[in-house]
């Protein structure tokens, strides 16, 4: 079994209620929800490493591997997962950290790619 990280960017009601209130055009105004937008549509392919800052250490996935770490995320069980955060289901867009050999791997919309995910940008791990 091994531990896995899971960053997500998080979007807050005020940004929720600036989009309600000015519309997609106001996107640019707040990078870190521009941001999961495109990551949630493009996965890898939108991600730079500066987008680290926007992203927080949910949760620990105890999983077999990274696939296993998706489905435990999404399907539990529950067990498995220790909640840092808010969180969501593991989807595309999202980060996840092997803890073991720090590698970094973006959620795509058909599995998985590694990134240069900075931890230290990031909120941190709260392990």
């Amino acid at each position: 079994m091994q531990s896995f990280a899971l960053f997500q960017i998080i979007p807050t009601r005020e940004m929720h209620e600036h989009i309600n209130k000015h519309g997609w055009g106001a996107l640019d105004d707040i990078p870190a929800f521009a941001a999961a937008q495109e990551l949630s549509v493009k996965g890898h392919d939108a991600f730079v490493v500066t987008h680290s800052v926007f992203f927080d250490h949910v949760a620990t996935i105890d999983a077999e591997d990274l696939e296993d770490a998706f489905r435990v995320g999404n399907m539990g069980p529950d067990c498995q997962i220790e909640r840092h955060a808010r969180m969501h289901s593991p989807s595309v867009g999202d980060v996840l950290v092997d803890l073991e050999t720090g590698r970094s791997f973006m959620i795509d919309p058909f599995g998985h790619s590694r990134v240069n995910f900075n931890t230290n940008m990031a909120g941190g791990l709260a392990c």
